[in-house]
């Protein structure tokens, strides 16, 4: 999330500095100007307000878990394999990474991201067998 935000702050700043800097010193000014800009922003603002975003996504996800534990597991089942398709299921690594620091000393998610593979890999299969018994039916 932290880069998606320096990401966007970047470019508006580059579309920004192009309209104020000269043209003959943009190839020099622009692009070391608008990293060094975001990088400062980066660290000092954005970092610490993701940071307070994502504790506070993994201390949602750990009351859920903790207090309605069936469903917090229905509710993430369901989200991961539609994530999958788009990779945005890489965003919960951080998720697990700050559970397994917390006081739990590990996760809970991935025995549900197992299954989760495990039915997808069976529903292909199960795919699998009815096309190809389909196909020997018409021969």
């Amino acid at each position: 999330m932290l880069v998606l935000i320096a990401t966007y702050i970047l470019a508006k700043l580059e579309k920004v500095l192009n309209k104020v800097v000269h043209a003959s010193i943009k190839v020099l000014v622009v692009g070391p100007v608008a990293l060094l800009v975001t990088g400062f922003l980066a660290f000092i603002i954005v970092g610490p307000v993701v940071l307070l975003i994502g504790t506070g996504i993994t201390n949602a996800v750990t009351f859920v878990f903790e207090h309605v534990g069936w469903l917090g597991g229905a509710i993430y089942g369901l989200v991961y394999a539609p994530l999958v398709i788009t990779g945005l299921h890489h965003m919960f690594l951080a998720v697990d990474f700050q559970l397994m620091g917390s006081r739990l000393g590990g996760t809970y998610l991935w025995p549900i991201v197992a299954i989760s593979n495990i039915c997808q890999g069976y529903t292909t299969f199960g795919a699998w067998y009815v096309y190809k018994r389909r196909r020997m039916s018409k021969k």
